[in-house]
Formats: C-alpha cells, sequence, structure tokens
C-alpha cells in the first residue's frame, strides 16, 4: 500500500485538473476519493465514492467512508485537499486540515468564510474570477492556469494531457477547427427538459459554420452530441474545456451558454457567451444528478456582475428560437 501524505476529495473534474496542474509532484502520493462527477482520469490510488440515494442513509454512509479511510491511511491525520461544498466533504472537514480548491464561481462565495478560519482552513486556492472574487489574503492563492502550464516542460506537459486522455489522435479530428462549442448539463441538473436543452444548442449552433465547430460536453452530461450533430466532433468529457485551450492555440472563438469556463480560458473578446430568460425552471426536490448542493436558480452565478466585468460578445436567445413545454 502506498504512503499517502495527503488525500484529495472532490466531486468535480475541474477541480481535480486544477490540483493536478498545481501539484503534480505529490500525484504519487496522494489519495484520490472522487464523486460521480469525476469522470475517469489516470492517476494512482483513485478511489470513486458515491452517495446513498436516501438521505436518511447519510450517516451511516458517512460512518462507513470515515472509517474507510482510517484504514487507508492507517489513522494519519494527512493535509485534506479539494471541494468543501459535497455531501462527503464533512467528514473531511471537521477531521482534517482542509485546503478548498474552488471550481467554480459558486464555491468562491465560501471563501470569505474560509479565510475566518485558519485553525479548519489553512490555506485556500481558487481561480480569480473577474467581478467574482476581489479579495486579497495572505492564505489566498490565486492559480493562473496558463502560467501553470507554461512551467511545465514539453513530456510534463504530454504526461498531464495523457492523464485526461488528450492525445494525439483525439486531437487529430480537431486540428483545422477555429468555433469551440462548450455546453451544459441543464437537464441533467433538472433546470430544462432534455428536448429544450438540445433544441437550444441547435439554435446556437444555426448561427456558425458547422465545419469549423467543436463540441465540449460538460462532465455530468449524458447527452450523445454526436447523434444530434453527427458532422461535428465531440471532446471527451474527460477533457477539461481548459486543457483543451491550452492544448489548441489556434482557437479563435469559445461560443457557451452559462459556463463559467469563459472567464478563465481565452480573451473576452473570443467568447460569445449566450443567456436566456427561462419561463419555468424544471428543479427536483431532491437536488442534482451528482449528489452536489442542489441548485435553485438556472445561472448560479451574478449575470450582471459578470457582464460588467467582462467584455465578452453578450447575445440572448428569444424565447420562440426553440422547444417548451
Amino acid at each position: 500500500m502506498s504512503e499517502f501524505k495527503q488525500i484529495f476529495i472532490a466531486n468535480s473534474m475541474y477541480a481535480e485538473f486544477l490540483y493536478l496542474l498545481r501539484f503534480p509532484e505529490k500525484v504519487d502520493t496522494t489519495l484520490f476519493l472522487v464523486g460521480p462527477s469525476c469522470v475517469q482520469v489516470d492517476v494512482p490510488n483513485r478511489v470513486p465514492i458515491v452517495g446513498p440515494k436516501q438521505e436518511a442513509n447519510l450517516p451511516a454512509y458517512r460512518e462507513f467512508l470515515s472509517m474507510q479511510t482510517y484504514l487507508l491511511l492507517r489513522g494519519k491525520r494527512v493535509p485534506c485537499y479539494g471541494n468543501v461544498e459535497t455531501i462527503f466533504s464533512n467528514f473531511f472537514v471537521n477531521n482534517f486540515p482542509f485546503y478548498p480548491i474552488t471550481d467554480g464561481l459558486w464555491d468562491v462565495k465560501k471563501f470569505p468564510q474560509y479565510l475566518m478560519n485558519p485553525q479548519r482552513f489553512p490555506k485556500c486556492y481558487a481561480v480569480k474570477y473577474p467581478g467574482a472574487l476581489d479579495i486579497e489574503d495572505e492564505r489566498l492563492e490565486y492559480m493562473n492556469i496558463h502560467a501553470l502550464w507554461k512551467k511545465m516542460t514539453p513530456a510534463e506537459q504530454k504526461r498531464f494531457a495523457d492523464r485526461f486522455g488528450a492525445n494525439d489522435k483525439v486531437f487529430s479530428k480537431f486540428s483545422k477547427r477555429k468555433i469551440l462549442l462548450v455546453t451544459q448539463p441543464l437537464a441533467e441538473d433538472k433546470i430544462i427538459p432534455e428536448r429544450e436543452k438540445i433544441a437550444l444548442y441547435q439554435s446556437i449552433l444555426s448561427q456558425y459554420d458547422a465545419s469549423e465547430v467543436i463540441i465540449k460536453p460538460h462532465p455530468r452530461e449524458l447527452t450523445d452530441w454526436t447523434k444530434i450533430f453527427p458532422d461535428i466532433p465531440v471532446a471527451p468529457r474527460s477533457m477539461p474545456v481548459e486543457l483543451l485551450c491550452l492544448m489548441m492555440s489556434h482557437l479563435e472563438k469559445m461560443v457557451t451558454f452559462y459556463s463559467t469556463a469563459a472567464c478563465t480560458v481565452l480573451p473576452a473578446e473570443k467568447v460569445d457567451f449566450y443567456a436566456k430568460d427561462f419561463d419555468q425552471l424544471y428543479m427536483m426536490d431532491e437536488g442534482r444528478m451528482d449528489g452536489n448542493v442542489p441548485l435553485h436558480v438556472a445561472s448560479f452565478f451574478n449575470l450582471e456582475l459578470l457582464k460588467e466585468k467582462n467584455h465578452f460578445n453578450w447575445l440572448r436567445l428569444p424565447d420562440n428560437h426553440f422547444y417548451k413545454g
């Protein structure tokens, strides 16, 4: 059994991407505990964990997880990195030195709270979203994705990309395409029905030359975009959109509907950012399919603040552009 020196726990592929990018030297000595939103990544010591279907079973589930972790770590209290806001993080937040890694604008709203408790959260790691997190603190480190990537040697970059299935065979399909469509799990997160989600992206793609487009699905999506758009190559769900942009310097445009990836990977003038008001949100009481905290609105970041701080090409979809019902 490996001698684990730290834990990584998350229910987000992006958080895992950030941890591997920031701490490549820790990979072999890390116990990775990952939820269902973390699609397969090639790292050692990776243990998938799935929460109970019924909330009544959560205490027993957490007890089992704590005992399993105790055995794997042989009773040691090692540093723990990753997501705070998941149903399976509480045990680790309460029993280990915890180093939050933000993976979206939802998390950064919590960072002031984390910084007020240095005993529980010795240091925090975040990606700085314009207009979302303007905090300066000695315990808060802003990770620059582009700078961390450039620090790696070509061999290290290749190994890093291989972990996410970003190999030459995959990229050969994308070599001459310059427009990246980044989709969202709108149906999977119970925001709108699947038919409406598909019609929404059909409406968006009608504005572009399909021969120039690559589709990057969200890791939580279940939609088979190869059947909807058979002539457009689809990037693997296991490949973070940030990695795709780092490796494809020839990209000229990102097209997105409410994806926060638009805030960090390409210059704002290269982003077509679509928005729309939904007449009805199809939320379920048990929350999202991945077991994270339920969403209560279609967009969980401040759209008006983003518009003020980011110079995207802001576009709006009229209600009559796609299916409703």
